[in-house]
């Protein structure tokens, strides 16, 4: 990613707020923001499609309530504004 890019990938922590992008089965939780709640570790999941799996991924607690499992390439958050100050010496 460029030094202009208005993202953040990751790593995440506890409590920061993310947006989703590029989720290949759960699409209508796209540009949707969530709260980690549960920290980057494996994790056994089962999804309807693909069935039981293991995955490296956050616990995520969507806007509306839900809560759901995320790897992080799917995960980013806005950076603060860029002051447009530099500094020159």
């Amino acid at each position: 990613m460029s030094d202009r890019d208005e993202w953040d990938y990751g790593p995440f922590k506890v409590g920061d707020v993310v947006e989703c992008y590029g989720l290949a089965f759960d699409y209508d939780r796209i540009g949707k923001e969530a709260e980690i709640i549960l920290g980057k570790e494996e994790r056994s999941v089962h999804h309807e499609i693909v069935g039981h799996c293991s995955i490296i991924c956050y616990c995520v607690k969507w806007e509306d309530g839900g809560a759901s499992f995320v790897q992080e390439k799917h995960l980013r958050r806005r950076k603060p504004p860029m002051s447009g100050f530099t500094r020159i010496m």
